[in-house]
């Protein structure tokens, strides 16, 4: 790696750091270039630049958090290997700034972060990138360590950092022993017309809060590991056991990590957590909705801040409809939800002239309705399924069931009116639904003995404490679309 840039999605540049030799900015003219003319989802993450002696030049780049990191390559180099990387930095920047990146924190804290890039980077080659050990080096940017003025850096190579393990501290006591596991999972799902699932999938994420003394040995077993299709792990995990017996054996780093990443849907059946019924029809002049939710699959949990949003054909004057439960919302002069807010820090009324304030307004109209429209197509792109009347201009609505109860009827029903002249003869809107279901797992991971909350299966050796052990799982949805 010759060079790394981080800069804001509007091409300001916050850092620069030259590993190999100095690199002038120029070179990423290029990625901005093919930035204006397409978007940072569909921009390829390795773009190949000739340069001025004949050589290529390779621009690795990755988004996050409105900041984007730019690694510049001359030589072979794994390309996700400088992605992983990228993506590591990300997180430990996000460690060191207490979960929040952004371009104040790296202006506020440039002298921490060329810091970190200093110790995570030797001579163009990944070196630390563990966050206890970074922690240990450098000093987390305060409140308290701005007032004191102390030192930034530590006087010597803490004792992890030539470990074998060097993503945990070294001598580390607690009084009180625990750990504590989230399971979150993500849904995907195509609904078709008559309410069944046609494809389901699902992501998940283990997520540990270590808070244990000493150097403990943990074990974690799945009843069912076979329904894991895909899996990676953190460093920590020993990979050659779980490719011989399915079992996660690994020694923990201290504080909050991702264990693992996992996919189901090829091996196993994901059950989406509600059932849905609708009839949506246009006609000349008019259309009628109804739309009736009931939960299901739900393992006794709650299925919780559930909304559909429902895009409708631009020729549409207003709406009369009605919900048991929850409210709709329909703005038909905006054509965008009213739950929409300007971008912060834009000011459409406070400075400027009217003609400059119209333009602005315009700008972020267009560019929600975009945005609408890309995350209401970008599970069904290339399914055949024809939406460009949503994204040229189509109005949405919005209904926030809130909690589903099979005690409470959950529906929404009306009518709507529209211009004699449109044309909604191959209008077929495709529902978006969301929902979160604490306490649910709907990739069916079990722990032993039977139960989804029980962790007994977490044993630990190499210390004689007896750790507390808690665990809770999350169900949220990713793109769950219902096909009308």
């Amino acid at each position: 790696m010759e060079s790394l840039f981080i800069a804001t999605v509007g091409g300001e540049y916050l850092i620069e750091r030259h590993y190999r030799g100095l690199v002038g900015r120029k070179v990423c003219d290029e990625f901005w270039d093919a930035l204006a003319s397409a978007s940072l989802e569909t921009l390829k993450p390795i773009l190949t630049v000739e340069s001025a002696g004949g050589s290529d030049i390779h621009i690795v780049h990755l988004a996050r958090h409105g900041l984007v990191y730019l690694a510049i390559l001359r030589r072979e180099f794994p390309p996700l290997l400088t992605l992983e990387f990228l993506s590591r930095l990300d997180m430990v920047l996000s460690d060191f700034f207490s979960g929040v990146v952004s371009e104040e924190k790296i202006k506020e804290n440039f002298i921490v972060v060329y810091q970190i890039l200093d110790e995570m980077v030797d001579f163009g080659f990944p070196n630390t990138t563990e966050p206890n050990i970074l922690k240990d080096m450098i000093m987390p940017p305060s409140t308290l360590n701005a007032i004191m003025g102390g030192q930034m850096l530590a006087p010597s190579i803490p004792e992890g950092a030539l470990s074998n393990i060097p993503w945990r501290r070294a001598s580390v006591k607690y009084a009180n022993n625990e750990i504590f596991i989230d399971l979150v999972e993500r849904v995907n799902a195509i609904i078709d017309k008559s309410g069944t699932p046609i494809y389901t999938d699902c992501f998940g994420e283990v997520i540990c809060n270590c808070h244990l003394s000493g150097i403990p040995d943990l074990t974690l077993t799945f009843i069912n590991p076979q329904l894991l299709d895909d899996a990676c792990f953190h460093p920590c995990v020993r990979y050659s056991r779980y490719t011989r017996e399915k079992v996660i054996s690994f020694v923990p780093p201290d504080g909050r990590f991702t264990l693992m990443k996992y996919r189901c849907g090829q091996s196993s059946i994901v059950q989406v957590p509600f059932s849905i019924t609708h009839e949506i029809s246009f006609h000349k002049g008019s259309g009628r909705i109804d739309i009736h939710l009931e939960p299901c699959n739900t393992q006794g949990a709650n299925i919780e801040d559930v909304a559909v949003v429902i895009p409708l054909p631009e020729c549409i004057n207003n709406t009369n409809i009605t919900c048991t439960q929850g409210t709709f919302i329909f703005d038909p002069i905006r054509k965008v939800l009213p739950a929409c807010r300007p971008v912060a820090g834009c000011s459409l009324g406070s400075r400027g002239t009217p003609a400059l304030a119209l333009a602005l307004a315009l700008a972020l109209a267009l560019a929600l309705a975009l945005a609408l429209a890309l995350a209401l197509t970008s599970f069904s792109h290339g399914s055949g399924l024809d939406l460009g009347w949503a994204a040229s201009g189509g109005q949405v609505g919005r209904w926030d069931a809130g909690k589903l109860t099979r005690e409470r009827e959950c529906s929404l029903t009306g009518s709507m009116t529209m211009m004699t002249d449109g044309d909604t003869t191959d209008v077929h809107p495709v529902l978006s639904v969301e929902f979160k279901a604490p306490m649910l797992c709907v990739s069916g991971l079990k722990y032993p003995p039977a139960g989804p909350l029980q962790v007994d299966a977490l044993s630990l050796t190499g210390e004689r404490y007896k750790p507390y052990k808690g665990m809770r799982t999350m169900s949220y949805a990713g793109s769950v679309e219902v096909r009308t």
